[in-house]
């Protein structure tokens, strides 16, 4: 069985309209992006402004695990 959880650090790539854009970066104090082809595990990621509540953090941390099956 494969590792079921993972962690990807991300920075502002662009604002939209009601969404702001993060792309996958290299680690927590770095920059540099992280294409698919170089290793990323899941390159850009959308979050809605609204659920922020206020101020929109520059950087984000995810963690991304397996959750419970659903029956």
């Amino acid at each position: 069985m494969r590792n079921s959880e993972f962690t990807a650090h991300f920075v502002i790539e662009r604002k939209t309209k009601g969404a702001v854009r993060y792309m996958e970066t290299t680690g927590p104090d770095d920059d540099t992006p992280v294409t698919l082809a170089g290793g990323a595990k899941v390159g850009a990621f959308y979050a809605r402004k609204s659920s922020f509540k206020g101020k929109i953090p520059r950087r984000l941390i995810l963690r991304v695990r397996r959750g419970r099956r659903s029956r």
